[in-house]
């Protein structure tokens, strides 16, 4: 549950670094401030263009480059860790 709880608001915080500008609302319903961290590398699909669009692929890529060591690491973790490094044998 712990666990559960800190995903859900680091994509929070992870959602804020967008440089849309709008930022995202938090606290709604109960303020209507928004929180806005921008990040310029971090930029939003352009979906009036193709996927495959140069600017797409590149905010796919920088994407890839930010958030994939991430999950690396969380993969390594519970393969090695939560499993106390036990090999299946057959």
């Amino acid at each position: 549950l712990t666990l559960a709880a800190f995903a859900w608001l680091s994509h929070l915080l992870l959602d804020t670094f967008y440089n849309h500008g709008r930022g995202i609302g938090l606290f709604w319903p109960i303020s209507k401030q928004r929180l806005s961290l921008a990040m310029p590398w971090f930029g939003n699909w352009d979906l009036s263009e193709p996927v495959t669009s140069a600017h797409n692929l590149s905010v796919f890529g920088i994407e890839f480059l930010a958030y994939f060591p991430i999950l690396a690491a969380a993969l390594f973790y519970s393969r090695k860790v939560c499993n106390g490094g036990e090999r299946d044998e057959a």
